[in-house]
């Protein structure tokens, strides 16, 4: 490793930050817990790991009261490389031309050199020659510092970087200057952690959402290729149950699910012949009853797929009411999913106000007097309200 100071056991680390704590003078316990309050402060507000890193090093060199002060990152594709992301204090410019330099593994990088002793804080006399120190060692004697502080930053026992603070000899950075900056390097890289879950956690839901998007899209071209009106008509009804579930003060991921589900809400009449779907006159009792299966038949086709949202039990569900007057299991009351009993308002609206095969378009007012006197028996008073609330807000255009 080179000449360092400071400590070559873990339990040395851990004894040693509990007795400073506890024997700083009242001036470094002050500096100590204003310190921590502002990095806790940043950690908190922080969404983005550059700025928080960036804050952290201006808590370093503004609050605790350090001259300078970097923090390097280990590339992630060779940790043994690292380079300064974000530096703060008087001065620091003259550091960062030697900066860019990659000669080998630690190069001007501060970080320790791996090993047993990665995740462990060092103190290093800058007049000991070190990959990790050069070629911004010369540029720290200038300046007067003789030693510097190199606090390792560890995600889940690996050497993440470091936090690298130059000082005035050991009397300007001594063991109580180690723990503050430790405890420092600890919450900094808690929040670089927990940035980077979040990030990779948003990335994969977003990755799964374009899969899910991708099946949907795929279902409704399908059905569209062999009926077109009821393509049409699923999307329609997408939009108005979309603003109905807003106006009802659902939160977006359940209203995610319910767009997702009527999209592809009759996606079960692809197994209905053509000559019924499109048939220009009244159905027979039999041909309705071809026509009734296609909730069963979605729910058998999306059964399978992993929506993380009930957009199965929502295609089964959506020709129920309320009175249980519905089909296919005659379901009543609380028995009938929210997403299904707002699935089914929009849809009877948005068929009654579209054009069919077997009639013309009867208007919106026909389709609020519909869902208006059927209000509590077969269509959930609170989504009724929602939707009239919806149309008459503009939604699809109605207003």
């Amino acid at each position: 490793m080179g000449a360092f100071l400071g400590y070559t056991k873990r339990e040395d680390r851990i004894s040693s930050s509990i007795i400073s704590a506890a024997s700083l003078p009242a001036v470094k316990m002050e500096q100590r817990v204003q310190t921590l309050g502002a990095a806790n402060r940043a950690l908190i507000l922080a969404s983005e790991e550059t700025a928080l890193i960036q804050e952290m090093c201006a808590v370093v060199t503004g609050t605790a009261g350090y001259p300078v002060a970097w923090v390097a990152l280990c590339d992630r594709r060779d940790p043994r490389f690292g380079r300064p992301v974000a530096w703060s204090g008087e001065g620091v410019t003259d550091f960062r031309p030697a900066w860019g330099a990659r000669q080998g593994p630690w190069w001007g990088s501060g970080l320790s050199d791996g090993g047993a002793l990665s995740d462990l804080p060092f103190l290093f006399p800058l007049t000991a020659s070190h990959p990790a120190l050069e070629p911004w060692r010369d540029a720290a004697l200038r300046h007067g510092y003789t030693v510097v502080a190199v606090m390792p930053l560890m995600i889940r026992g690996q050497l993440l970087g470091s936090l690298v603070v130059p000082g005035f000899g050991i009397a300007g950075l001594g063991d109580g200057d180690v723990t503050l900056l430790g405890e420092v390097a600890g919450l900094l890289s808690y929040g670089i952690a927990a940035l980077r879950d979040r990030a990779a956690h948003e990335s994969g839901l977003l990755k799964r959402r374009e899969v899910i998007e991708a099946t949907v899209t795929a279902l409704a071209n399908t059905l569209e290729e062999s009926d077109p009106y009821t393509a049409g008509h699923q999307r329609r009804t997408a939009d108005l149950a979309v603003a109905i579930a807003r106006q009802m003060g659902l939160a977006e991921q359940t209203v995610y699910g319910i767009r997702l589900a009527s999209l592809i809400h009759d996606v079960g009449k692809i197994a209905a012949p053509a000559e019924i779907l499109n048939r220009p006159g009244k159905l027979s009792s039999a041909q309705f009853e071809i026509i009734k299966t296609h909730c069963k038949v979605g729910f058998d086709i999306v059964k399978g797929i992993d929506f993380s949202w009930p957009v199965a039990q929502t295609i089964l569900q959506h020709h129920e009411r309320l009175d249980g007057s519905g089909y296919p299991a005659g379901l009543a009351g609380g028995q009938i999913l929210l997403e299904a009993r707002i699935v089914a308002v929009a849809d009877v609206v948005e068929a009654i106000t579209s054009f069919r095969p077997y009639r013309p378009a009867l208007g919106i007012d026909v389709a609020l007097d519909e869902i208006g006197s059927g209000r509590g028996r077969h269509y959930d008073p609170a989504v009724v309200d929602a939707c009239l609330a919806a149309v008459h807000g503009g939604a699809l255009g109605f207003a």
